[in-house]
């Protein structure tokens, strides 16, 4: 997955060395989907190409520097988790309305940054680190 995420974010003109923590993230993802149901794409191939490099194409045509963008119903947090973890420089607010799904997001999102998180409202907040 490691080298599809590399090539996908060189040919998008993103930092490929952020393949690592989406990789991280999609690992968490699909385990947290054993008990819960998150995303019907689970072979990690399919959630690289599907889920994470589309998601990441969005930074070629919205330029997201220095805005603050909401994410609602964001589910398994795409495509707001993936952009937040692409682009530090722009603020994002994944929102989720179905409690469940707000948890495995929250820990997904959270562990594959290296970062605690806590809920507050049904939002992630960022509690420690950098992105």
């Amino acid at each position: 997955m490691t080298a599809l995420l590399r090539e996908g974010l060189r040919e998008l003109g993103l930092d490929e060395s952020r393949a690592e923590t989406l990789e991280r993230f999609a690992a968490l993802l699909l385990k947290k989907n054993e008990v819960m149901n998150l995303t019907a794409i689970t072979e990690p191939e399919a959630v690289a190409q599907l889920h994470l490099l589309d998601s990441a194409a969005l930074t070629r045509f919205v330029d997201l520097s220095g805005k603050t963008v909401v994410d609602v119903g964001t589910g398994a947090g795409f495509p707001g988790m993936p952009l937040r973890i692409l682009r530090s420089d722009a603020a994002r607010q994944p929102r989720q309305a179905h409690r469940v799904a707000r948890g495995g997001l929250r820990y997904a999102g959270a562990e594959a940054r290296g970062m605690r998180s806590r809920a507050g409202g049904g939002i992630c907040r960022r509690t420690s680190g950098k992105l």
